[in-house]
């Protein structure tokens, strides 16, 4: 089909800045295609693209709910109303970039009514699946499911954002697994700094356990740790006067160039995810790996998989060996002569299934 056609991309899930890397290097790829699209998506995420997206695109802004909103079915609702919206207009090609969950089993069912075609990016509602996991008519689980279960996901081209969670889907009995694709996260462009001065650093969402351990840790060694991308009210207000430098406060994030311009100068990258990444992927991770930042991470799938491509990884058994690591880490730079990062990367991106609009 030619490029008269429009694409519709749709971000009816994330706001802000969430999700902006992929999402940003996704438009970027079909941008570099010469395609020619209609992007979906709320204010504030089109305000945190790059401005070489926002002015090569035709932006349709649509109201999105926070997915930390307690207001379940007003999220719902105004999901539904904005996939409705979407199949109305004279769309053939559409693409959606995340969706919330229980969106995602009814966008199934409009999709096969409305003879729609469309493709979706599955990332971290992937959990759903794993077993002994709540799975209340409220939970995202619930509704990933049974999307599953109910084979509803035949009637969307489904994108599993991650090679490594092949094996993982192909143990889930119900499944088909030769009726999804795969793709691994975009790397997002390189940004070429004169010094990585940046020693450690935290890198996404904080907003859990695992950075609130991360930070106390860094706090009771003293050891100065940046955090890079957005924070929570409750993390920023219980460490904004230690050693941790914010760069972002609570309710906003850093702009798309800002925000890798701060990456690029990172020499490690420390992550203590508390789940296993069997089902997801980081893209915090790939964040650093785009940028030759040394990975510095609790075990989990992901992190094996990057040390298997042979990028630069440390992984840690237990939370409290980060503590003896710091006082006795390699040096930065010959370390990152020991690998080459260039050809890990290289692999990386090879390993995901090739996609066309």
């Amino acid at each position: 089909m030619g490029n008269d056609k429009k694409i519709v991309i749709a971000e009816t899930n994330m706001t802000g800045a969430e999700h902006l890397s992929f999402n940003a290097c996704i438009i970027s790829d079909l941008l570099q295609q010469k395609k020619t699209i209609k992007l979906y998506c709320s204010d504030s995420q089109y305000s945190c693209l790059p401005e070489s997206i926002r002015r090569k695109v035709e932006f349709k802004k649509i109201p999105v709910i926070h997915g930390k909103s307690r207001s379940f079915f007003l999220k719902f609702l105004v999901d539904i109303f904005n996939i409705l919206r979407i199949f109305f207009g004279n769309n053939e090609k559409i693409v959606l970039l995340s969706v919330f969950p229980p969106t995602l089993f009814v966008t199934s069912i409009l999709a096969a009514i409305f003879r729609k075609k469309v493709k979706i990016f599955l990332h971290g509602e992937l959990n759903g699946l794993r077993d002994n996991v709540n799975r209340k008519i409220t939970s995202y689980s619930f509704w990933v499911y049974w999307y599953f279960k109910l084979s509803l996901y035949n009637y969307l081209e489904n994108y599993i954002v991650g090679e490594h969670i092949r094996e993982s889907i192909d143990n889930v009995i119900f499944i088909d697994s030769k009726k999804l694709k795969y793709i691994n996260h975009p790397l997002t462009p390189k940004c070429f700094v004169s010094k990585k001065d940046i020693i450690y650093a935290s890198i996404g969402y904080a907003n859990g356990a695992s950075y609130d351990a991360l930070f106390s840790i860094m706090s009771k060694i003293n050891k100065s740790c940046c955090h890079i991308g957005m924070v929570s009210e409750e993390l920023y207000e219980k460490y904004k006067s230690s050693c941790i430098i914010f760069h972002a406060k609570p309710g906003a994030g850093l702009e798309y160039e800002q925000y890798l311009k701060l990456v690029s100068r990172v020499q490690y990258g420390v992550f203590l995810y508390n789940h296993d990444y069997s089902f997801t992927t980081s893209g915090a991770m790939l964040d650093a790996m785009s940028n030759d930042v040394v990975i510095v991470s609790k075990n989990n799938c992901f992190a094996s998989y990057l040390e298997n491509i042979k990028y630069p990884t440390i992984i840690l058994k237990n939370t409290e060996e980060l503590i003896s690591l710091l006082e006795h880490l390699p040096e930065y730079y010959e370390m990152i002569e020991q690998y080459d990062t260039h050809l890990a990367k290289e692999n990386f991106s090879k390993n995901s299934s090739s996609w066309i609009v």
